[in-house]
């Protein structure tokens, strides 16, 4: 077979992608950058290198690359869109994410800090947990395979096309080349049967990536007490129980480590929460008064899977179809899915599978509405996407409706149209409407709040959202930068950012930190909802006037009319506990106004570390304890 030109791929496409660069070559193939040119989004398609494509075995890995990864609806997996073969040509069509890979990451800024290195383990890991629930094992878990996003900022597992699947009924192609993988992250046990791997080798090789971000190099494959060794004398700052539960994957004999990847997470938690109580509960019985600031420390983002929303979409009915689309109706689902997975909190079930559950139990269709639901139920799934779409004249009219399977109640709706080659935009306008207002009015506690433009925009808003309340603050400011650098005019941007500088600085900074972003705000503020403008007014009588008393009573009458309105809450609730003579207030009701956030917020990290604070000072163990408990 001569050599493959960009014209090649893009004639065995149909004509449907658009070539524009080569972006990787691996020893499976070469990744192209290209175009879809119906939806104008850009994506990746690995080609198959011609010296293996008559090879069977290799043939079928890389079919089963493609089916495994269709299989996975994960924010932290990268998916495949297609599989195609054409003649002596075979190609996957997969997202393009524009990023860099953890090895090229560690080559360009060396060992990470232990906050970062906790949150690519927490990622990967829930990655690998979705998967191993799945009865697939990676098998070939190593920096080159994590890819680090720049648009959303998170961590993505990759490359699924050595995994050894556990599930019933599937042949097992890996049975006579067992060492398939990378040598220096492969578990002791994947040198011999393949039939002895399970999820225990991927916690191997993701312990060994972990190591290697401490270290800034890959570390030998020395044994857990060995590693442990050689990381806590190049960083002799990491609490050594830290360190010997992050190697304990590396035993040899798989029954000596973590039974699985979820476990050594928590143990690793555990860990860093155990360290940080034994120093409040010393300070606070020795000293009996710690020195603090609104904020002394942040807190570590968790991830709160099992709490999170989950979304099946099913099949859209397409009427007057003159789009030239094939399946416009699984066009819509697809992009509807894939946008859903861009907000933070809510996972989605894979569409085709969705699609395939309902033929299988009820058929062609048509379906009403009660066998939807029932179906989209039967998934476990707590909201499901129902969808009409319309063609006319080159234009495209789309309805979304979401519901809740097991009562039926409507949650959310949009209703989106457009000319029919701005289908990306107009699916994108839809999740905004159904999704993205309802998740902003969680957030703001008004039933009418403001958004920036343009989804990516709005997951960055939501992500430094997220951030922000769980105590991560330089990412908040991180993502809160990416939304004003979409959207310069959007106020609340300026105002979040602004308040996770005043909770990052200390009492004395924080005047100069906040007020260029109250400032900003306060230009734009027509973009803000009525909550929030009222919120930036007390700001900014604290900032601009230092009258704590009259920005305590802003802050009640806006609680007294908004309860739900947890920002505001915290607001009171920090500077009560910073400040609580200039509030007329005590630590006591400090706590109480604390409580009443995490009654409504349990997962408001800035709150349980205030609420250890408040602990500490009143010399209340059992307080501090149970603060620590709740973070």
């Amino acid at each position: 077979m001569s050599m493959l030109t960009p014209k090649d791929i893009e004639h065995a496409s149909g004509e449907r992608y658009q070539i524009q660069s080569i972006v990787g070559q691996g020893g499976m193939g070469t990744v192209y950058l290209a175009v879809n040119k119906g939806l104008g989004s850009r994506v990746a398609i690995k080609v198959l290198n011609p010296d293996i494509i008559f090879n069977q075995a290799r043939m079928a890995r890389f079919r089963r690359e493609a089916a495994l990864s269709a299989q996975m609806s994960h924010p932290n997996i990268v998916p495949v869109f297609e599989l195609q073969t054409f003649g002596e040509l075979a190609y996957l069509v997969m997202p393009f994410i524009d990023g860099v890979s953890l090895e090229e990451h560690l080559q360009k800024t060396g060992p990470l800090s232990r906050d970062e290195v906790e949150r690519i383990l927490q990622q990967v890991g829930d990655a690998l947990t979705y998967a191993h629930g799945k009865g697939v094992i990676h098998r070939d878990v190593k920096p080159a395979n994590i890819l680090l996003d720049k648009e959303s900022g998170r961590w993505l597992l990759t490359d699924f096309g050595v995994a050894h699947v556990a599930i019933e009924g599937v042949t097992e192609l890996t049975a006579t080349d067992a060492t398939i993988g990378t040598l220096s992250y492969m578990a002791p046990e994947q040198l011999g049967s393949a039939r002895e791997v399970d999820g225990r080798a991927d916690l191997y090789a993701l312990a060994l990536v972990g190591c290697e971000a401490i270290l800034g190099e890959h570390p030998e494959r020395e044994g857990p007490h060995e590693t442990a060794k050689r990381v806590s004398d190049a960083v002799p700052k990491l609490p050594s129980d830290w360190v010997k539960v992050l190697t304990w994957p590396l035993a040899s004999a798989r029954d000596e480590r973590p039974p699985d990847v979820t476990v050594w997470l928590e143990r690793l938690k555990d860990k860093r929460s155990r360290s940080r109580g034994r120093l409040i509960g010393v300070t606070a019985l020795t000293a009996g008064v710690v020195a603090i600031g609104i904020l002394g420390f942040q807190l570590r983002q968790t991830t709160r899977t099992a709490a999170n929303p989950v979304v099946a979409v099913l099949p859209f009915v397409v009427s007057g179809n003159d789009s030239g689309l094939a399946d416009l109706g699984s066009v819509l689902a697809l992009g509807v899915t894939r946008q859903i997975q861009t907000l933070p909190g809510l996972q989605t079930h894979n569409e085709d599978a969705v699609r395939t559950a309902l033929q299988q139990r009820y058929g062609a269709g048509p379906f009403g509405i009660d066998t939807l639901l029932s179906l989209a139920n039967s998934l476990d799934a707590t909201e499901a996407v129902i969808g009409q779409a319309t063609v006319s004249a080159g234009s495209l009219a789309v309805r979304i409706e979401v519901y809740s399977p097991e009562t039926g109640r409507l949650l959310g709706n949009a209703d989106v149209a457009g000319p029919l080659d701005s289908l990306h935009a107009i699916v994108s306008d839809a999740v905004i409407g159904a999704f993205a207002t309802r998740l902003a009015a969680t957030f703001s506690g008004t039933p009418a709040p403001s958004l920036p433009a343009g989804l990516p925009a709005i997951a960055a808003y939501f992500r430094g959202d997220l951030a922000l309340r769980r105590g991560t603050l330089e990412d908040a400011v991180t993502q809160f930068d990416r939304v004003i650098s979409a959207d310069p005019s959007f106020a609340p941007a300026y105002l979040k950012r602004a308040l996770a500088l005043t909770y990052q600085s200390r009492p004395t900074e924080a005047g100069s930190a906040i007020r260029p972003a109250v400032d900003l705000a306060n230009q734009n503020r027509d973009r803000l909802d009525t909550v929030s403008q009222r919120l930036l007014d007390a700001i900014s009588v604290l900032v601009y006037d230092g009258d704590m008393r009259q920005a305590d009573r802003m802050l009640r009458n806006i609680i007294g009319e908004h309860p739900n309105a947890v920002d505001v809450r915290f607001l009171l609730g920090a500077l009560q506990a910073r400040f609580p003579a200039l509030m007329d207030a005590t630590l006591i009701e400090a706590r109480r106004t604390l409580n009443e956030v995490l009654l409504r917020d349990p997962s408001f990290g800035l709150a349980y570390a205030v609420l250890i604070q408040i602990g500490a000072l009143l010399e209340d163990e059992t307080g501090t304890r149970a603060a620590i408990r709740g973070y």
